[in-house]
């Protein structure tokens, strides 16, 4: 048995981890279990931000989740802005040198929780646990159906649902969870409730500017005249125009990951290597709340 912490106000404290679901899913043809990876606020139970993936989450699956979970437009709700803390369990994803980095830029304070210590971040290790009793258990494919004496096999008439219906499904899930359930720790109020009636400030990030903080950085490039050079394309803007020669910094999203939060989802991505963002070389930015990211390029 362990004290329960306070709950604090919204924003506070997230906690953030991985789960690999217990359900095979039709992933091209293939059985695959995937992966979510969600962010959490411990003071109103709310789930801030989703990623989904086919295979092992990785830093991209992180960042993903994060944008998710800090931004407040649309299509991404009421939940958001930056938290105070963030704590991770020495996953060497949360705690890769891009991911921290964002977290530093961002000035949001990452707890790195010793090994084996799930009772640290029993907000999430709750919503795991909660999201495969209410939900996961009882979709085509779960593979933790007890069968008495030899394990035998899966129907061969069992249909798998798709990764894009299996994602579209868990994100209505998480609307219902934010919206509509009422955890027993908030006495009868939904997440949603809990996060209105705290009156706690929020810090907002401006959409360019997160992308800026958590797109993974693949150095420089030289502009010629068919544009930027990338993983054997060439990326062109009008901005470029009467530039040739000089040296670009490129930042990219080397995967693209489902990612939604508590209300209208957008549409299930696809795993194509994408350009997000190519600017002129500036000066290093300073850190989010003092002098700010560098203007993007006109």
């Amino acid at each position: 048995m362990f004290l329960a912490r306070p709950r604090g106000w919204r924003n506070q404290v997230w906690e953030t981890d991985h789960m690999q679901a217990p359900v095979l899913v039709d992933v091209e043809g293939r059985a695959r279990r995937p992966w979510i990876t969600w962010f959490t606020d411990c003071a109103t139970n709310a789930i801030t931000g989703v990623a989904v993936t086919p295979v092992h989450p990785s830093r991209e699956s992180v960042l993903a989740a994060l944008r998710s979970a800090v931004l407040r437009e649309d299509p991404y709700g009421l939940f958001g802005g930056l938290p105070e803390k963030v704590r991770v369990d020495r996953g060497k994803d949360f705690l890769s040198r891009t991911v921290t980095a964002a977290f530093d830029l961002l000035d949001v304070t990452v707890e790195d929780l010793p090994a084996y210590t799930p009772h640290l971040k029993g907000t999430v290790e709750g919503l795991n646990r909660a999201v495969e009793g209410m939900f996961l258990a009882a979709l085509p494919g779960y593979a933790r159906q007890p069968r008495p004496g030899k394990r035998a096999s899966r129907p061969k008439d069992e249909v798998l649902l798709g990764f894009e219906d299996f994602t579209a499904r868990l994100l209505d899930w998480t609307l219902w969870w934010n919206t509509e359930h009422r955890p027993a720790p908030l006495r009868g109020r939904t997440p949603l409730d809990a996060w209105q009636d705290d009156p706690t400030p929020l810090r907002d990030v401006p959409a360019a500017d997160l992308w800026t903080f958590t797109l993974e950085d693949a150095g420089t490039r030289m502009l010629t005249s068919s544009g930027i050079r990338f993983k054997n394309r060439d990326y062109v803007g009008p901005w470029m125009t009467g530039q040739s020669g000089i040296q670009v910094r490129v930042r990219f999203m080397p995967i693209t990951t489902t990612a939604s939060r508590s209300t209208t989802p957008p549409r299930a991505a696809t795993s194509v290597p994408r350009i997000w963002q190519i600017r002129p070389l500036r000066n290093r930015s300073a850190p989010y709340g003092g002098h700010g990211p560098p203007a993007p390029a006109a």
